[in-house]
This record gives structure tokens, sequence and C-alpha cells, in this order.
């Protein structure tokens, strides 16, 4: 810094200092991190959403597209024949080597090996779909499966074999049963998640038909006594009450209820789905159509609770229009049900979000929740189906004129 100018100190300081002050020089942009190798032995991307081999990404025109289709397409009848030779020369000898030995009853051998056995894929389709995929195909392959088996296969073995003879009773006790799981099922998934104790339930429910199924023989003697037992004739005041329901006059007055409820839903089903945009004319007319389904429920009800009282219950089921008025009737308790149950998993909901964050207000919850309690929702909207269905009391009516 002392160094006159001019001289080679200077100028050697200078350089320095120039040097020092200078900007760094333009660096390039980094290059982006290479892909990751795929896993699995795969050659082709894992897609985030589902966790499975996104089979399109290498994909470039409709033609390697179409040919990838028909591939996976193969893949899935190879799959499905190599299933079937498995489950029958190997899975279900097992399985009745097992029942032979254990020397249980057809019918329970069917109702638990012979269903696991022939649930098993569904089985593992649900695992693989709750605990890798993480996505809903778990409910939707048990619920499927059951439907396909119930109407698919039954129409197969139809075709195959027609001169077939069937029962009454194995139909009405499979199907009874398999309504009320059902039923069951939806009144716990109406806040959308499943909990451990609801799980224990349903378990247990299995077990109680597994031995339905042990005591088959004997229950079936039950309730054929008991059909029977609706044969003889009945006592004076069944038979009044019998020509109650038979006077033209009573039946007028019950068709008469039943096109007005009918009307009743119809105006009820052209007001908004969203009950927060209704403005107080509307909501006067929500209230007044509720109360009138209430009064219109209590009314069938109370016919059906007669008709029990006359012909007995295995005498009201015996006749089909008792029975197709006795499955709305149902339906319209289990859509009461529902509405209660989403109300209180509703308020639920509401409590968890007010304790997870304190400084949230009732209000900030309210639009929360509207994303939180979507098996509400949508149970909400399948009651509506309910009562469209319940309108099919009106055929009563066109079935009384044709007598």
């Amino acid at each position: 810094d002392s160094a006159p100018p001019g001289t080679e100190e200077w100028d050697a300081t200078l350089r320095r200092k120039l040097h020092d002050e200078s900007p760094p020089p333009f660096a390039p942009p980094a290059s982006p991190a290479p892909p990751e190798a795929a896993t699995c032995g795969s050659a082709f991307k894992v897609s985030d959403d589902t966790g499975f081999p996104d089979l399109w990404v290498t994909q470039k025109t409709d033609d390697e597209n179409l040919r990838m289709a028909f591939f996976q397409f193969f893949v899935i009848l190879v799959t499905f024949l190599g299933l079937a030779v498995i489950c029958d020369d190997y899975f279900m000898a097992a399985l009745e080597a097992i029942v032979d030995y254990l020397k249980l009853k057809e019918d329970v051998a069917g109702a638990t090996f012979m269903a696991a056995g022939g649930s098993a894929p569904e089985l593992s389709t649900s695992i693989m779909g709750v605990f890798f995929a993480e996505s809903d195909v778990g409910i939707g392959t048990i619920i499927g499966s059951a439907v396909f088996n119930v109407l698919f296969v039954i129409a197969c073995c139809a075709f195959v074999a027609p001169n077939l003879r069937l029962s009454w009773w194995p139909l009405a006790r499979d199907s009874s049963y398999y309504c009320f799981g059902i039923t069951v099922l939806v009144g716990f998934m109406v806040d959308n998640r499943i909990h451990v104790w609801e799980a224990i339930i349903l378990l247990m429910l299995y077990f109680g038909y597994c031995t339905i199924m042990y005591f088959n023989e004997d229950l079936e003697v039950w309730v054929q006594n008991r059909v029977d037992l609706t044969k003889q004739p009945r006592k004076p005041w069944q038979k009044t009450i019998l020509q109650i329901f038979d006077n033209a006059f009573f039946n007028v007055l019950l068709y008469g209820i039943i096109i007005a409820n009918t009307g009743v839903i119809i105006a009820e089903l052209s007001l908004p789905a969203d009950e927060k945009t209704f403005d107080n004319e509307q909501k006067s007319q929500k209230d007044i159509f509720d109360v009138m389904n209430y009064a219109f429920s209590a009314i069938f009800l109370l016919e059906m609770f007669v008709k029990w009282s006359a012909l007995g219950f295995f005498g009201y089921w015996r006749q089909p229009l008792n029975c197709f008025d006795g499955i709305l009737v149902g339906l319209i308790v289990i859509e009461y049900a529902f509405t209660e149950m989403s109300l209180v998993a509703n308020e639920e909901l509401k409590q968890e979000l007010l304790d997870a964050s304190p400084n949230m207000t009732e209000a900030d919850v309210a639009g929360t929740q509207e994303l939180g309690i979507v098996g509400a929702g949508r149970s909400l909207r399948i009651l509506r189906f309910f009562r469209i269905v319940r309108t099919l009391r009106v055929f009563r009516l066109y079935r009384a004129f044709h007598k």
C-alpha cells in the first residue's frame, strides 16, 4: 500500500485488490437430478396415486397404447386361469380334507372354510388396496363381489342346471342375514370411518351367521312349523281386523294417504339439495313436509304392526304384496335411523375439530366440516333415494283396481 505509483510493487497491489473486489464468475444452473431407478425390477414409473406401476408413461402413440391394453388384458386372463387351477386343484381340495377331518356339517363348512376359500382373492385385493395402494378399492371389492355372486353366479347356475329344485328356506335365511349385515355396515360407515369396536361387532356377526348355519336344520323345522300355524283358522279378533283391511272405504282412505305421501315426497324433492341456501319460505315448507312425512310414516308403521297381529309374523311375509309394503316400511326406519346417525357423526366431528384447534370458532368449523363429513353427506343423498322408492307404494292402488 505504501509503494509509490509506477513501481512493480504498486502494480501487484492494484492487481490483487481488483481481483478481490471483482464479482464471482457466472455459474451455470445446476442440472436436474437424474430420475430414480424403478424399483421391484419394473421399468415403468410408479404412480404416486395408487402405488402401482404406471404402464402408460412410456407409451408414445395410440397404437402402442392399444397394444399395451391388449397385453394387460392377456395378463389378466392368464392370472384368472392360474387362480382357477390353484383353487380347484389344490386349495378347495385341501379345504374339503380339513372339513372331512373336523366332521363339519355341509352348511357350516360352506359358511366358513368354503366361503373363506372363495373369498380369498377378494381378501387379497382388499389388503393390497388398503395397506399398499391406500385407496377405496377394499370396500368396493367386498360389496361388488357379493353383488356379483348374488346376481351373476346364480344366473349362470340357473342356465347350467335349469331343472334344479330349490327351496325357499336358504334364500330367505341368507338374504335376510345379508340385508341385515349390509345395513349394519352402512350404519358403521356413516361417519366415513370404521372403529375397532365396530370391526369387532362385524366379526361377531359373522360368527353369529356360522352359529345359525350350525343349527340350520333345527331352525328350518321350527320356521316351517311357524309357517304351518298361519294356515290354521284365525281368532275372531284377527278376522275382524282382516275384514277392516278388506273394506272398500278403508282401502280408499289408505290409498289416498299413499297418494298424498307421494305428492309430499315429490314436492320435497323440488327443494334445493343444500339446506343452507333455503330462504324463510323454503324453510317453512321443509318443516311442514317433515311433519307430514313423520305422520305418514307413523300410519304405515301402524298398518304393518296391525297386520302382523292379525296374520302373524310369518303369515304377513307369506303374501307378496305385504312383503313389498314391509320392505318399504323398513326403508322408512332405516332412513330415519341413518339421518340421526349422520347428525350425531356431524356433531362428533365438529367437537373433534374444536378440541384439536382451540383457536377455531364454530363458524370456522362449519366450513371445514363440509369436507370432513363426506360419509354423512353421501348417506343423506342415499336417503333421498329411499324416499323415491317409497312412492312405489302407489302400485298397490293399481293392483287393487285390477283384482
